[in-house]
């Protein structure tokens, strides 16, 4: 609090006290900035119409993203600025109860200071396809619940990834990796993200990301990434690797020298053929 007591009195000349006015303006200015985060009460009106509109799924479990995935689409749209959000950033609301609160932080901001929650750095596994599915799935229902993307779009743009995780390969390839997959899905909002000025809804009531995803598994620079890689070739310098260890191994052979110049041969030793032993 002495530090706070002094950061105030260092926006007046000296002698002076600030007002009431000037220590508004010093530690609530953060206040009139546009929020990065939904208010309870619009997130949870929200969250019931989505849940009225969007029927066929439980909105619970795997299928009920936490409330800090909500938060962090909203404050990308809040920017204006798209970036990539990766399945792994939106785990599930009961992951989110059952991890722990976060603490306060402290924002500078110009001549103002903002107390305000920390922002929660939640994960969730994608290593599965099924773990990668029910993320995929969230992020839509985050996306939509924020209004940055419709449902039906952002999942239409994830069922044609996740079929391409069930393709089977050609003869002598292998099936495509989640890796590739998520290679792919970081490629394509790179490229959203270059081709877009705005994510914001536009005056006819558009969304700018809807339009974007339709067809963008069509670029060849991110249809690149979804292509069958040749199967054999780590399992081919694996079994080299494995066949030079063996040769390595191996016992010396010796060649027949012949009699010895004691009484008689000496007898083979185990692993050592025609060898002579003095």
């Amino acid at each position: 609090m002495d530090t706070l007591s002094k950061l105030a009195f260092a926006t007046v000349p000296p002698g002076q006290s600030p007002s009431d006015d000037q220590v508004q303006r010093l530690f609530g200015a953060g206040d009139s900035g546009a929020p990065s985060t939904l208010a309870t009460a619009e997130r949870e009106e929200r969250i019931t119409e989505q849940r009225a509109r969007i029927t066929g799924l439980l909105h619970r479990g795997v299928e009920e993203p936490s409330h800090a995935s909500y938060d962090l689409v909203y404050a990308m749209q809040s920017s204006d600025s798209l970036t990539y959000l990766g399945p792994d950033r939106f785990p599930t609301r009961q992951s989110e109860l059952q991890g722990k609160k976060p603490g306060k932080e402290l924002t500078i901001d110009g001549n103002s200071v903002t107390v305000k929650d920390k922002v929660p750095h939640q994960t969730c596994t994608t290593g599965t396809e099924l773990e990668l599915t029910q993320a995929l799935r969230r992020r839509a229902l985050a996306f939509d619940l924020v209004k940055c993307a419709s449902y039906d779009t952002m999942n239409r743009y994830h069922s044609s990834l996740i079929h391409r995780l069930q393709e089977l390969p050609p003869p002598t390839y292998v099936k495509i990796s989640v890796a590739q997959v998520l290679r792919a899905d970081r490629a394509a909002f790179t490229r959203v993200a270059e081709s877009l000025p705005s994510i914001k809804r536009q005056p006819d009531g558009t969304l700018p990301l809807d339009r974007a995803l339709e067809n963008i598994l069509q670029d060849p620079s991110i249809s690149f990434h979804l292509l069958h890689l040749k199967s054999g070739e780590s399992d081919d310098n694996k079994r080299k690797w494995t066949d030079d260890a063996k040769k390595t191994d191996e016992p010396t052979k010796w060649k027949k020298n012949g009699k010895g110049r004691g009484k008689g041969k000496g007898k083979d030793q185990p692993g050592v053929k025609g060898a002579d032993f003095i």
